[in-house]
């Protein structure tokens, strides 16, 4: 039985089962199928690119597995200078990463840095203007309801004043009424009218002063009103001069600085500091971090660990024995399961290079297309192809 016959009815149903996302193959194929070969010379270089990419895998496991158990063979006083050095290193790189989720708005505090001199004084500027941007207000406020005051007492002296006006009128009809009554009983009727007349006299006397005095005084309210109103008007417009120029300097800082109000630019003047603050805290650990690099470096090639940066970049797993026995077990763990799927690999790739071999031997067309075309598929992989053959 070929080995075409064979892979059909065993190989690559076992194939297209472990690789259902990526199988190629027909149960129903000839040797004479270019198509066909093109799929196993493709089937191949996939195969041979992810061994490779798992051999890569590989060999960087072995190497984190092997520093880690160096590590651990190192003799006590030894491990533990290692041990404290690294853990400083991990604190120093938690210390910077704590610092740098200080940071703000970096957009903000850049637009800040170029009015760093001047800020303080720009916001204890901006508080005074909008403290006497509120009291302009209160005062123009203030004003309005006096004008309106002054506009409503206007309105109540006008028609006490026609009030008076008619109570004259009435006062004089009756002055009239009476004064008719009385001559009548004094020239028909020979009546004594002496009292009466003094009495009415008096009366009429009295309430004629007291109307006149009540006129004089509604008339001096009316233009007292009148100068009162003019004062209003004056004041309102010179606080109204104030309130724009103060509105035009507030609206102008609003815009530079962009913000709403003094204490949204006091509160971003305080995180931009805060942020200055941290940048500095952030240049001093990451040059003690360099520092710390370095003394890994060369403890690393005093005791003989391998690779310095190596250990650096997994030095949160390498710092602490706890981690490194955890990360051992997981490592070794994953070494397996790499080492299965690398043999695997090998031997799909060892029965696919014998089947393309076998095809391209019983290539029984006339100008040897499917020999042609492996040749052509196979080109950058043709010394890993007679590499596969010679081990089987």
């Amino acid at each position: 039985m070929s080995l075409w016959t064979w892979f059909k009815k065993n190989g690559l149903k076992k194939h297209a089962k472990a690789n259902t996302n990526d199988s190629v193959l027909d149960l129903n194929v000839q040797y004479n199928d270019v198509n066909t070969a093109v799929k196993l010379c493709n089937r191949l270089e996939r195969l041979y690119s992810n061994k490779e990419r798992l051999t890569d895998d590989y060999n960087q496991l072995i190497r984190y597995i092997s520093t880690i158990q160096e590590i651990e063979a190192l003799p006590r006083q030894k491990l533990k200078e290692f041990e404290t050095l690294l853990e400083t290193y991990c604190d120093a790189l938690q210390q910077k990463e704590s610092v740098k989720d200080l940071l703000k708005d970096k957009t903000q505090a850049v637009a800040l840095e170029q009015y760093e001199v001047t800020i303080p004084e720009v916001i204890q500027n901006l508080k005074d203007y909008e403290e006497n941007q509120r009291l302009v207000r209160s005062d123009m406020n203030y004003l309005e309801g006096e004008k309106s005051e002054l506009v409503y007492q206007r309105q109540r002296l006008i028609k006490t004043q026609k009030t008076i006006k008619g109570m004259t009128i009435a006062l004089v009809c009756i002055f009239s009424l009476i004064a008719v009554v009385l001559t009548t009983l004094l020239s028909v009727f020979h009546k004594d009218i002496l009292l009466i007349g003094v009495v009415f006299a008096a009366v009429i006397v009295f309430l004629g002063f007291w109307l006149y005095i009540f006129r004089r005084y509604v008339l001096h309210e009316l233009k007292k009103n009148v100068r009162l109103q003019k004062r209003a008007v004056e004041l309102m417009n010179k606080t109204k001069l104030k309130f724009v120029a103060n509105e035009q300097y507030l609206s102008y800082i609003y815009k530079k600085y962009h913000v709403k109000n003094s204490e949204i630019l006091e509160y971003q003047w305080e995180k931009y500091e805060e942020n200055r603050k941290a940048k500095s805290k952030i240049t001093k650990i990451s040059s003690h971090i360099l520092s710390l690099e370095d003394s890994i470096e060369d403890l690393v090639k005093i005791y003989q660990l391998g690779d310095p940066k190596f250990i650096i970049k997994h030095v949160r797993w390498l710092a602490y024995k706890k981690t490194r026995q955890e990360e051992l077990r997981s490592q070794e763990e994953k070494k397996a399961l790499l080492k299965k799927q690398i043999e695997l690999h090998e031997n799909d790739m060892k029965l696919i290079s014998h089947l393309i071999l076998e095809i391209k031997e019983k290539d029984t067309t006339s100008d040897q297309r499917v020999a042609l075309a492996i040749q052509q598929n196979l080109a950058d992989n043709q010394l890993q192809l007679q590499m596969n053959l010679d081990k089987t």
